[in-house]
Parts: structure tokens; sequence; C-alpha cells
């Protein structure tokens, strides 16, 4: 958004946006914005119109996330669902098929200046009027628990009920970045990690982190190891700390991120996750986030995981192999990320 406001001279009129960070290969929403008093919208836009006290207010809107701000503005261009109800409640406003048709009612073409005059409505918008914090937050945590059917190893066909917890948290910090904890996901382990270099648009950071290893056993309710008595006879995989850098950049608007993590300590070795962020939107009222992400692992990985020597082979009876680096897995995940 800034950078196409600078395009058009208006670099410096006041964004209020909602904000879109990555924590290793997942996006996270932040809403700076919200409301303490009213939980309807995830962008007041009803306390930004309190920020000009003794302004006349144009707001421009198609859906109904937009009531609020459309009941507390002088000026409406309406259309679709949120010009259906206005129209079912009685509330003036213009009707625009385009931004052009807005810039051209504004600039007198079609009578902007007899409708501007008129005497601004003072229709409540409840509580989602409420005044909030101009500062954004510098911090956020979440935290939980959950129950995963997970394989029982990286490769495994079965799988089993596994305890989940996560803590996920940010620290963004004016001059040095953002410091974060993540938990991990699928394809991520749980790492520390300081991003620098942090905006919407362009992400490079350094983490610390760990690895689950894998045993001989099936794993219990709450173990953070894979394993299987099937892999009786082949050595243990221990767990390993990890360093890495990560990064994202936007390529015409579409966020795509990539990390590599080396293992500092066991038999494990490096990996490379590589994804795109793609948000699509189905309709007006939902949004569908897919995020395709593959994986590298070079031969020291691939050989811990999924080798086998002479020796091993002769003890477990599964043919001797010797992996070199490739492509160790492929994912798409996909969620709601916006439903209005």
């Amino acid at each position: 958004m800034r950078e196409i406001l600078s395009v058009k001279a208006f670099a410096e009129l006041p964004l209020f946006a909602n904000e879109l960070t990555f924590s290793g290969n997942r996006p996270k929403a932040h809403f700076p914005y919200t409301s303490r008093d009213c939980a309807r919208c995830a962008n007041c836009q009803v306390t930004h119109f309190k920020r000009f006290p003794g302004r006349s207010t144009i707001y421009v809107g198609d859906r109904l996330s937009d009531i609020c701000p459309a009941l507390a503005a002088d000026l409406v261009f309406a259309k679709d669902s949120l010009a259906e109800y206005l129209g079912s409640r009685g509330v003036a406003f213009q009707p625009f098929a385009s931004l052009g048709t807005v810039a051209d009612f504004l600039i007198g073409r079609h009578g902007a200046a007899t409708a501007w005059r008129r005497e601004p409505r003072r229709t409540r918008a409840g509580a989602a009027a409420q005044a909030l914090a101009d500062e954004h937050p510098d911090w956020d945590l979440q935290f939980g628990a959950g129950v995963a059917s997970m394989p029982a190893y990286s490769g495994a066909i079965a799988s089993s009920a596994r305890l989940r917890v996560w803590v996920d948290g940010a620290y963004r910090t004016a001059d040095l970045g953002t410091f974060s904890i993540d938990s991990g996901s699928l394809t991520i382990d749980p790492e520390l990690r300081w991003d620098f270099v942090d905006s919407l648009d362009l992400g490079l950071g350094v983490l610390l982190g760990y690895r689950s290893g894998r045993g001989d056993s099936s794993p219990g309710f709450a173990s953070a190891n894979g394993g299987s008595a099937r892999l009786s006879g082949l050595p243990n995989i221990s767990g390993a700390i990890d360093v890495g850098v990560v990064g994202h950049f936007a390529v015409f608007g579409v966020p795509l991120f990539a990390l590599v993590r080396l293992a500092v300590s066991g038999p494990q070795g490096t990996l490379l996750n590589v994804g795109v962020y793609l948000p699509l939107p189905l309709d007006a009222a939902v949004e569908l986030t897919v995020l395709p992400t593959v994986t590298w692992a070079n031969g020291r990985e691939m050989r811990a995981f999924y080798g086998l020597t002479a020796e091993q082979s002769t003890t477990t009876g599964f043919a001797a192999y010797s992996p070199s680096a490739g492509w160790e897995n492929a994912q798409t995940r996909h969620a709601p990320s916006a439903w209005k």
C-alpha cells in the first residue's frame, strides 16, 4: 500500500492497516486496530474517523464488514451487499460502479457539491465507535494445547494421537526488528528467531531451534520424538540443536519464504524449506489460504532418517540403502483465513 500511495504522490497519507508477518513458513496476522469494546471488526474503522475531529468523513465500501463505518460517515458510496443493507434500512448513500465513479462524483461532475454540503449524519455506530489507543502493540503471545493424529515417524503410514502444545509470540522493536518464539508446524521445527529485517515485502533473520529425533519404539501420547517397534535394530536418532537463516520476499505481491537449518549436534543434517503464501478470495465473505511447501535435505539428513548400512540390513531385514541429498517431502496446508 505504501508503494502504491507513493507512486500516486500520496506517500504522506496516514495508513491504518492490519499486518502480516511470517513465523517460519506460517503467516501470522496482527490486528493492531481492533476495538476494545466491539469484536465485530478486525480493524475498527470508526475509530479512525475519531482521529480527525471536526473533519467531514467519506466512506467507500461494498461488504457487510463496512456497515459500522458506513453508518458513522457523513458521505457514503456503497455497492453490492453494503448497498443492499443500507437501502433496506433507509440509510442514504451514493451508488457506485467503480472508484472512477467515486472520483468523478467528488470532483463535481455529478452534483457532489450539493450532496457534500448537506448536514453530516450523526448516526451512531454502536460500540464500534469507541476510541482505541493509537499505538501499535509491540508484542503478542498465543499459547494452547491440542491433540493431533500424526505419523509414527517421518515416512511412516501408521499414525497415532499425540499431544501438541504450542507457545507462539513476537516482540517488535522500533530499530532492532522482531524477536519471536515459534512452536513449529508439520514441516517446521520449534525455533527462537530474530528477524532483523522485518517488513511485509522483505524479511531476513537468524534462528536457533530444536529438531526432534526418532527411536525404536512407538511414541507415547506426550512424546516429542517419533518411532516404531518396526525400527528395532536401527540406531536411535537423537534430537538436535540447530541454527539457521530465514527470509521472505514478495514477487508481484505474492509472499515467498525460505529457511535453512543446520544441525550442530547429533547425526542430523541440513534442511531447506521453501514455500509460498496464497490467499484465495472465494467470495465477499470467505478467503482461503493455501500454503504449499517443499523440503530439501542434504545427504547427512537423508542417511540419518532413511539410510541403512549393510550391517543394519542384516540385523533388520530391510534392504541396504544409502540415499543422497534430495527433496524430502512436499505438502499443502489450507485454512479459511477470513470469514466475514
